[in-house]
């Protein structure tokens, strides 16, 4: 099957919807599929200046391909600069989803008729609406890949500031009326898009029971529309295996954590519980590893609570192999958004898979995956007393840092049998 992938992202850059599709994309040449993809250059989390946007031929179709790592076909379009706040972050996803279409109109007699599936992958929103509209330019079927609970988290826009401080001045005047005008189309555009797809791609069960009840309600059907689960079970980026040596009862308790510093984690709450420690005289300290658009705010609150936390900006997979030699813990935060539940971060299956001890800021199937693999403490979001008597009791036991291979046998067996399995059968379905 000749199967065209529209995403945001794309190798070289190295996040994890890019590491998502080079795998998948890879299981997909074995196979023996043939794959093409429409992205934009590698642009992403880079300040690019006009200057070297212009020179990147941003607005510019191109006629060249490139081979990616696993020999796909990449046809680039056009895009905007990326930035931090959310304003420039719909740009930018627009103008890509908007390149992705006019980049098929240019290239549309080499596309036509030679496109037997469309994969679109949604992190970017825009790239649904994207999908649809080439799918009715080629006129083949398209499948969606949702790696979040869109268009749910869409209706909890009043709080996607809560975790930054005080919003800019413009975020602040496009909150009411621009905002509603956009989260109602956004709304729409989307349930559109998920009811005209021939099947469903979601990273977690209950993101996919709720898109297919969602679909099969706006088609007034009775049968359950195609779908399958895809974790994000890629191979880590490291080799690394905890070895955890005895501990004795009075130590600092160390805590990591390595990922997004973003909205959807609001790690205000964890800062809560180290204050909260702090004052109790429980000995403990963490380590931020990453970036967001929440950091700069953490570390004012770390600062004024004098707390013992340390902020680092992104580390390369060796370096990261050393902090997690250093922590007793690793922690993996959500906030109490609803649609959040639906969520599996994925960095929760690389820690399960080299073995550290997971403590678990998280509610819905994430939590459910912890308790059920025994790879840690679970406790409910925005709860900072419960997180820190959950650490205080880690600290006073240290005996129940070291975790079984449960998780790490999981994630593996997910990797090599479960999901390949699992996309072959869904493409012969759909095809």
């Amino acid at each position: 099957m000749k199967i065209l992938v529209i995403s945001q992202y794309w190798a070289p850059e190295f996040g994890v919807p890019q590491r998502r599709w080079g795998w998948l994309t890879g299981l997909l040449r074995e196979q023996g599929h043939e794959v093409t993809v429409l992205a934009p250059p590698a642009h992403y989390l880079r300040n690019i200046s006009v200057r070297e946007w212009v020179k990147m031929g941003g607005l510019q179709v191109k006629h060249e391909q490139e081979l990616g790592p696993q020999n796909e076909e990449i046809v680039r379009t056009p895009f905007f600069p990326a930035g931090r706040s959310l304003t420039q972050r719909v740009l930018n996803q627009t103008m890509v989803a908007f390149g992705a279409i006019f980049t098929t109109i240019a290239h549309r007699k080499k596309f036509r008729g030679n496109v037997d599936l469309i994969i679109g992958t949604v992190p970017a929103l825009p790239t649904a609406f994207a999908t649809r509209v080439i799918s009715s330019l080629l006129h083949t079927p398209y499948v969606i890949d949702l790696r979040d609970a869109w268009p749910d988290l869409l209706h909890e826009h009043k709080k996607w500031n809560l975790a930054v401080g005080e919003p800019s001045l413009r975020e602040r005047l496009l909150r009411y009326g621009p905002a509603q005008i956009t989260i109602v189309t956004a709304d729409i555009v989307m349930n559109s898009c998920l009811s005209g797809a021939k099947g469903i791609i979601s990273t977690s069960s209950l993101l996919l029971e709720k898109i297919q009840r969602t679909k099969r309600e706006l088609q007034l059907r009775k049968d359950k529309p195609k779908g399958v689960v895809i974790r994000n079970v890629f191979s880590p980026e490291t080799n690394f295996r905890k070895e955890y040596s005895s501990k004795v009862d009075g130590q600092k308790l160390r805590i990591l954590y390595a990922g997004t510093v973003g909205r959807a984690q609001n790690l205000s709450n964890a800062l809560e519980a180290l204050r909260i420690l702090a004052n109790d005289g429980v000995q403990i300290e963490m380590r931020i590893i990453g970036e967001g658009a929440a950091k700069h705010h953490l570390q004012d609150l770390a600062a004024e609570g004098e707390l013992p936390v340390k902020f680092l900006g992104r580390v390369s997979p060796r370096e990261l192999d050393e902090h997690y030699m250093w922590a007793d813990t690793a922690l993996v935060h959500l906030t109490d958004w609803e649609p959040l539940k639906m969520a599996i971060p994925s960095k929760l299956y690389e820690l399960m898979e080299v073995g550290m001890h997971v403590s678990a800021v998280l509610d819905g199937e994430a939590a459910a995956l912890v308790k059920e693999l025994q790879a840690g403490f679970v406790v409910k979001p925005e709860n900072p007393q419960l997180l820190a008597d959950s650490w205080k009791t880690l600290s006073a036991n240290p005996n129940q840092i070291e975790v079984n291979r449960d998780g790490a046998n999981w994630v593996r067996e997910e990797r090599v049998s479960v999901v390949p399995g699992a996309l072959e059968k869904f493409i012969q379905d759909i095809g």
